[in-house]
């Protein structure tokens, strides 16, 4: 919702949409400490239009002027240095989820300034988390003493399919009663700043894709597998939504397809229709306790539902238990990630859970998945295969970046 933005004349980011405001300002984040002429030769403009824009970025509080750069070969005044002042204002991002919601305070560069986790019952009503969210929101200004018209923006991650225009959920499996009702416009109402939501594989994407594993890709895949399954789609350097932010809902796809290829699969297909059931952490844990119940040997002392974790250390020192359901995630697995590759032929694949996550013996079995696959096309060495950097931080700081972009990219997500 790049459309809505606050009217305090004092902190008006409107003029921020002219391209001219936005490329010095970028200009000027990522070449730290410039000067004025330089800043003028790289965006190939007048020496006066760059005073005339450097003086009202000035204004707001967004850059500030110091320090002294070396004169030129001719002599001369030495000139002074451009730089983001980073606390001349402030980001919100926000991951909701089932049961908890986290919250990052940042300020312009990024940084995090604070953060907070709020935990509640599964499915909250709207209203409830809202209330929970202002209030803790309030409490995390106040107390770093900030003021409200310093708020740039507000980047929300959600579970479900979304209207990124709008800022609505227009399918929320796990919020229940969240869908087609006012989401973004409370926030813009109470803050008076921008909003944007995305999906929560999205977000997390962008996050991995600007600030972890994808960083120095154009394009990039990321395969998530936590309480189900999802996939995020860099393009071009832009997100893929699709015409209702469905693109990478891939827990959706029927397993009817691949009835061959689980008919021996032991542990961890048992009748599932779909995708998302299959790889449901419900599922994941049945698979493991099934297996551990047939070879009659003891779980993990260690393991609970809530730490698969434990199993996929096992499997990497060798227990043949762990290996043969890691076997047959894989398995299917492979097969998926195989056909996104064929599709789009990304230069990465990223793969992302808390469970698996730097499990050597995951990686190296899907890995040899999928290159079966793809060893017949021409694709066969174009995809690196990776895991996450990011993990648990990547949709945090996703959200970050997204609204970040208003002030530094302001036509992302339209």
């Amino acid at each position: 919702m790049l459309s809505r933005f606050t009217e305090n004349p004092k902190r008006d980011w409107r003029f921020l949409k002219e391209v001219n405001e936005t490329r010095l300002l970028d200009y000027i984040r990522k070449e730290y400490g410039i000067s004025r002429t330089e800043l003028a030769k790289k965006a190939k403009m007048s020496k006066t239009a760059v005073s005339e824009i450097i003086t009202r970025l000035m204004n707001t509080g967004l850059i500030k002027e110091e320090g002294k750069g070396e004169s030129t070969s001719r002599g001369g005044k030495r000139p002074t240095k451009l730089y983001i002042e980073a606390q001349g204002g402030f980001v919100f991002g926000i991951q909701i989820k089932r049961t908890n919601t986290a919250i990052m305070m940042a300020d312009i560069l990024g940084n995090e300034i604070s953060r907070a986790t709020i935990d509640y019952q599964a499915n909250p009503s709207l209203n409830e988390t809202f209330e929970l969210l202002t209030q803790t929101m309030d409490r995390m200004i106040a107390e770093h003493d900030l003021h409200p018209d310093k708020l740039i923006g507000i980047g929300i991650g959600v579970p479900g399919l979304v209207d990124s225009k709008t800022g609505e959920l227009l399918l929320a499996e796990t919020l229940t009663g969240w869908a087609n009702q006012p989401f973004a416009d409370r926030f813009i109402a109470y803050y008076n700043a921008p909003v944007l939501v995305e999906n929560d594989i999205n977000i997390q994407t962008w996050g991995e894709y600007l600030l972890g594993a994808g960083e120095d890709q154009n394009d990039m895949i990321l395969v998530h597998i936590g309480d189900g399954i999802g996939a995020g789609i860099i393009e071009n350097e832009l997100p893929v939504r699709g015409i209702m932010g469905g693109s990478g809902e891939i827990g959706y796809l029927s397993l009817k397809p691949y009835i061959s290829i689980l008919k021996d699969n032991l542990f961890y297909h048992e009748g599932q229709e779909y995708v998302g059931q299959l790889f449901s952490r419900e599922n994941t844990v049945n698979a493991f306790k099934k297996a551990y119940e047939e070879h009659k040997e003891k779980p993990p002392a260690e393991y609970d539902s809530k730490n698969l974790k434990v199993f996929f250390d096992q499997a990497d020192k060798g227990n043949p238990v762990s290996r043969k359901v890691i076997d047959d995630m894989t398995l299917i697995l492979g097969v998926l990630c195989s056909n996104l590759i064929i599709i789009l032929n990304s230069s990465m694949l990223v793969i992302s859970g808390s469970a698996f996550n730097l499990s050597k013996y995951f990686l190296k079995q899907l890995q040899k998945e999928i290159m079966d696959y793809i060893a017949v096309t021409p694709l066969q060495r174009s995809t690196k295969i990776v895991y996450g950097q990011l993990n648990s931080e990547a949709a945090l700081r996703g959200a970050v970046s997204l609204v970040l972009d208003i002030l530094y990219k302001p036509f992302i997500g339209k």
